[in-house]
């Protein structure tokens, strides 16, 4: 949309976390996931590689596991360990396999 602004709501992520572990406010949660997941498809807000994929990572998880729609298995991980950047995703994925 031409003169737009678009705004991400920063306690998003947060209230999907929570809605994960408690099973808790899915139809809301995932009523304010629909404008920024499109707004982030059709690139009207624009973030930094690592918080797109920790975004992602978040918004997929609770659409897994509250919304129980089926992703590919290694989806979360891979975007959770692309967000956290090389270096970072290397050693976690090491104490994860529990390498010395």
């Amino acid at each position: 949309m031409v003169g737009t602004e678009q705004e991400l709501d920063a306690s998003l992520p947060r209230a999907a976390l929570v809605a994960v572990v408690s099973g808790q406010n899915a139809k809301a949660i995932k009523a304010r996931y629909l404008e920024p997941i499109v707004a982030l498809e059709d690139e009207d807000i624009v973030l930094p590689k690592r918080a797109e994929f920790a975004y992602y990572a978040i918004y997929n998880l609770f659409s897994a596991q509250v919304l129980q729609q089926p992703l590919d298995p290694w989806l979360v991980p891979n975007q959770a360990l692309a967000a956290m950047g090389d270096e970072a995703a290397a050693s976690a994925w090491e104490r994860a396999l529990g390498a010395p």
